[in-house]
């Protein structure tokens, strides 16, 4: 997994990484999030959520 800036790279996925991931930003300003479900169903080497 590589985070760059606001990009997060998962590389060589496979089903056990299923699941809901969570992303927090938190400044000076507040605090924001979100939620993103991840369902892996056939073979994948790169995933980016942006």
């Amino acid at each position: 997994m590589v985070v760059s800036g606001r990009e997060l790279t998962i590389t060589f996925l496979n089903k056990t990484d299923n699941g809901t991931y969570r992303c927090e930003a938190t400044n000076s300003i507040g605090k924001n999030s979100a939620e993103y479900i991840l369902i892996i169903n056939g073979k994948f080497t790169k995933f980016l959520l942006e």
